[in-house]
């Protein structure tokens, strides 16, 4: 049985706090899943904004460095603590703990490559795979608009439609209109399950829309009424394409392993 941790849109800037992360290494130590997800838009890379390019006071200091090296923080405090039991396990020649790291590329990491077609200048040189390290830790790296498969569950930042990414109030509907398979997604911020059984269909199909794994909101929320949820979740894959699901938002995480530096709504 697959024990999959799934993380949603994390969007990491060079000004947040990064505390979540310990708390939530310290959740796969004790979970230990099979296989940790993060679900695309680790990175806001409010550098690359298109939206924001012509607006020279809120560009002001934006730096890809910055930015990219607040990413590298946070995965190591996630993953650094499963060095260290590694080492203890070593030690006393039991099996190694080496869940399997997937990165599914986001709408935000895809901000790189939309920037590199307009100007190429430094294509070759910059990437977010290779700037982040994700090789290096073992991730497999997920394009942008691809899916990944565990167990009959698939995995993708946002399914599309024939034009466009799923988007609106009833976003999950939609969802299930991209596919016949189970799948778990990301994006809107949102939690959100749906489950149903077509006639014609060979089994259930599940959805579950991830939430977001992040603090604080941006700028461009202010004022707006929002349906975030913030925390992880666990997905026990019993049988091809099934899962049954453990919550664990960031409250939760903090009240579990201690408050440390909470900046934001939990």
């Amino acid at each position: 049985m697959n024990r999959i941790l799934v993380v949603g849109d994390c969007h990491i800037d060079e000004d947040q706090d990064l505390s979540r992360f310990d708390l939530l290494g310290k959740l796969i130590l004790d979970e230990r899943p099979s296989h940790i997800v993060l679900m695309g838009d680790f990175l806001t890379l409010n550098c690359l904004s298109a939206w924001d390019m012509d607006k020279r006071k809120t560009m002001e200091g934006k730096r890809y460095k910055t930015e990219i090296d607040a990413g590298l923080d946070a995965l190591q405090r996630m993953l650094t603590p499963i060095d260290f039991i590694n080492i203890t396990l070593r030690e006393q020649k039991r099996k190694q703990y080496k869940p399997e790291l997937i990165f599914l590329e986001g709408n935000h990491e895809d901000r790189l490559t939309r920037y590199l077609e307009g100007d190429p200048t430094f294509d070759g040189f910059v990437s977010v795979r290779k700037d982040r390290k994700l090789d290096g830790w073992g991730f497999k790296y997920i394009p942008y608009r691809e899916w990944y498969s565990i167990g009959g569950i698939y995995f993708t930042h946002i399914p599309f439609n024939e034009i466009k990414p799923v988007t609106g109030r009833y976003h999950i509907h939609a969802a299930s209109r991209c596919t016949t398979e189970t799948v778990v997604y990301g994006h809107t911020h949102k939690f959100e399950i749906l489950c149903q059984h077509l006639q014609g269909m060979a089994h259930l199909q599940q959805l579950l829309n991830a939430g977001c794994f992040f603090e604080r909101h941006d700028p461009y929320v202010h004022g707006r009424i929002t349906h975030y949820w913030k925390g992880v979740f666990i997905l026990e894959n019993y049988k091809p394409g099934r899962f049954d699901i453990t919550s664990y938002s960031i409250g939760r995480l903090r009240r579990m392993y201690g408050s440390m530096h909470a900046t934001g709504e939990s």
